[in-house]
């Protein structure tokens, strides 16, 4: 499967029309200069914990239905969250300070 860029944007909740903005020359610079500094507080380390426990309870699912939120440790979480930091920079080029991340 792929996702265009587009179709990223929207999952992470800019709606940005497909065929993109018009932007005024004499704008382009405060524009560029906001969507750099808005990239770089996009953090996975801003993830809240309780939404990395539902996502691990989505994620083992089975037969029974999702697992129970309150039985995933934070220990499950930090190990999520490490993933999700690899599979940023291993998936999408993004770089990453894997020296903060806290080892599982």
């Amino acid at each position: 499967m792929k996702l265009t860029p587009h179709e990223i944007l929207t999952h992470i909740g800019i709606d940005v029309p497909e065929e993109g903005v018009t932007i005024s020359s004499h704008d382009m610079l405060v524009y560029t200069r906001m969507f750099h500094l808005l990239g770089k507080q996009m953090s996975i380390d801003k993830i809240a914990t309780h939404e990395l426990k539902q996502l691990i309870s989505e994620m083992q699912t089975g037969d029974e239905g999702p697992v129970d939120v309150s039985t995933i440790t934070d220990r499950q979480c930090d190990f999520l969250r490490s993933a999700l930091k690899c599979s940023q920079r291993m998936a999408f080029g993004m770089d990453v300070d894997l020296t903060t991340a806290r080892r599982p």
